[in-house]
């Protein structure tokens, strides 16, 4: 299998060499774009691994270059993917031999001598011509993409959104942007772009601090973008700003990745956060709501992230301990429409039903797990399928006792 990866990666890219330890894996390509080598970190969350059946988006990181910023990085993004709090996402992080010139794009202005050896058009040449298809021939990834880009990385991210490259990625997160080179070029090419009213289907995410002149600078950058996107009138650039209170164009680096990829995943899925606000709404089922949510998120962008079984097997055990039981019931109940023959939802169902004095259907579903264990006895290590087959065996015996 190791030979057959190398092999394609020797195909896609006429040289690529790559070094793996664990989940992490460095390929390194001959770049036609760059006309040199090129270095791409990758990096798996335990979730690509534990969850085969995953589809995943990925997050392409600007300024993979910087070891520390790599692995803060990739550090946020795993915990919360690990932690099933945001979508099913991997992370591949771009290096830079020049980020100054590569991050910005040529000055129009062909007198001007102000960053007129700007690259940005080679960098996203080298995304769509070498990394991109390397990662989606390698992984088990869909073709959802976004990008995070800080400070100059930030002016990368916008001069492409208002391009004719746009869809090289779907969501595009500015952490800090700057985007006032070359006498604000980047901000007169988004009002230019805007004014044609392109269909987006696009995220546009932009966060900024409150201390120093940076912050000041890019702050109201920010606010100008959100102002014109706003006056576009374009739903189908769906657009989100924050200000980070206390922040320096430093500290605002790592409270930006989690609150974007929190954000970002809430465009295209329903988290435990909107699920609980659904919840809220008496009469209206969280099915209906979620499915309303994601068909007008999937007209608006493109594309939606149904919930599976394993998501609403755990926000059935959180509305439970929460003491909200119906909308638990809900949860397990829907969990098993998608998928019946999952012994963990049906253990679960059954006990909530026991808990709540419902011992006839308890019973019913004590009884179909103990039917779905036998099935399923050779996927699993003899300790638990004992251990599961003593516990519903006494459940069973216990309720079929009481019934008499």
């Amino acid at each position: 299998m190791r030979i057959h990866f190398l092999l394609l990666s020797l195909l896609l890219s006429g040289l690529a060499l790559h070094a793996q330890q664990g989940r992490d894996t460095t390929f390194i390509i001959e770049s036609k774009a760059f006309e040199g080598e090129r270095k791409i970190h990758v990096h798996l969350p335990e979730r690509y691994e534990r969850r085969p059946d995953d589809d995943f988006m990925v997050v392409y990181a600007l300024d993979a270059h910087s070891e520390r910023y790599w692995n803060m990085a990739k550090g946020n993004l795993t915990y919360l993917v690990d932690n099933f709090q945001v979508l099913p996402l991997i992370i591949v992080g771009i290096h830079h031999d020049n980020r100054g010139r590569e991050l910005i794009p040529p000055n129009v202005d062909t007198v001007s001598t102000e960053n007129n050896n700007g690259k940005a058009h080679l960098l996203q040449q080298h995304l769509r011509e070498e990394v991109i298809p390397l990662i989606e021939a390698n992984y088990r990834v869909n073709d959802k993409r976004a990008i995070v880009g800080h400070s100059r990385g930030g002016a990368f991210i916008t001069t492409t959104l208002f391009s004719n490259q746009r869809d090289l990625f779907d969501a595009y997160i500015g952490i800090s942007p700057a985007m006032h080179y070359m006498d604000n070029q980047i901000m007169k090419q988004a009002a230019d772009e805007l004014a044609t009213k392109p269909d987006f289907k696009k995220f546009l995410f932009c966060t900024y601090g409150t201390v120093g002149s940076y912050e000041d600078s890019f702050g109201k950058q920010v606010m100008q973008l959100d102002s014109m996107i706003q006056a576009s009138a374009n739903e189908s650039l769906a657009l989100g700003s924050t200000e980070i209170n206390t922040t320096t164009h430093w500290t605002v680096v790592i409270p930006s990745w989690n609150l974007a990829l929190m954000e970002m995943s809430r465009q295209y899925t329903v988290d435990q956060y909107m699920l609980q606000e659904f919840a809220a709404n008496k009469g209206q089922g969280l099915r209906k709501q979620t499915e309303a949510y994601l068909a007008a998120q999937e007209a608006k962008l493109g594309w939606s992230h149904p919930l599976n079984t394993a998501d609403l097997n755990y926000y059935a055990n959180e509305f439970k301990e929460l003491g909200m039981t119906d909308r638990a019931f809900e949860c397990y109940q829907w969990a098993l429409r998608l998928t019946p023959d999952n012994l963990q939802v049906t253990q679960n169902l059954a006990y909530l039903y026991k808990e709540e004095g419902r011992p006839v259907e308890a019973l019913r579903y004590f009884q179909s797990a103990l039917q779905l264990l036998e099935k399923q006895k050779d996927s699993m290590d003899e300790e638990r399928y004992a251990d599961n087959k003593e516990w519903l065996e006494e459940e069973v015996a216990e309720l079929e006792a009481a019934g008499k």
